[in-house]
């Protein structure tokens, strides 16, 4: 058995895990945008898109994990 705070930090890892695949997802999208020598721009336009399905999946699991947060915490996000 664990503690509720160490799910807590569990699933806020998780949550940073996300985002940290985010930023590389978003380094390879930049790097696609900007040109690839040797592959068919159709190619490149394809796997854009497929890492722009990738980046909204993080996304949306950074979302659940940050309701995950909010469910046995407690706390909401501050609305000012």
């Amino acid at each position: 058995m664990v503690t509720k705070d160490v799910l807590m930090a569990e699933i806020s890892k998780n949550a940073s895990d996300e985002f940290g695949a985010i930023a590389g997802y978003s380094k390879l999208l930049d790097m696609i945008e900007n040109g690839v020598t040797g592959v068919d721009k159709t190619v490149l336009d394809d796997i854009a898109g497929d890492i722009r399905e990738i980046i909204s999946d993080e996304l949306n699991h950074a979302g659940k994990e940050k309701e995950m947060f909010i469910k046995l915490s407690d706390i909401t996000p501050a609305t000012d």
